[in-house]
């Protein structure tokens, strides 16, 4: 979930500052790797602060985040920057403390998968829904 180069029609990639999309098209991206392009459909710029929020965002999802790893991911100055989400979560009662780990409440884990479902899966079905329809779009609107 963190940074991947996915091969193959269709496949996602997660590179530092890019997330990218391979064309759906079987044939189109045979096409372009035997023209020696590159096969990526579509693209999306990601900058520090989104690559934060999708980390954190994904080690919520897993139900624990440990304050030793988000301290080695991030240092001292950005999970300084971090503790404000964390303390609105804590907050709302969505996240609790415990041993060295920041762990989600039962409300927690359901408002993290109402939002997955809710958003993330229609960005999804938007995505692939354009993406099979055209080997090449040219915008895909979210």
């Amino acid at each position: 979930r963190e940074l991947f180069l996915g091969l193959g029609a269709g496949a996602a990639s997660n590179l530092r500052g890019l997330f990218a999309f391979n064309t759906f098209s079987v044939v189109e991206y045979i096409r372009a790797c035997q023209s020696n392009r590159h096969p990526r459909a579509f693209e999306m710029a990601i900058g520090e602060r989104l690559s934060a929020v999708y980390w954190l965002y994904w080690r919520l999802y897993e139900g624990e985040i440990s304050e030793a790893a988000l301290l080695r991911r991030y240092g001292p100055q950005k999970t300084k920057q971090l503790r404000l989400a964390v303390a609105l979560f804590r907050a709302l009662g969505l996240l609790e403390r415990r041993e060295g780990h920041l762990r989600l409440t039962e409300p927690g884990a359901f408002w993290i998968h109402l939002m997955q479902n809710h958003y993330v899966l229609n960005y999804i079905d938007t995505v692939w829904s354009v993406a099979r329809a055209q080997a090449w779009p040219e915008k895909i609107e979210l």
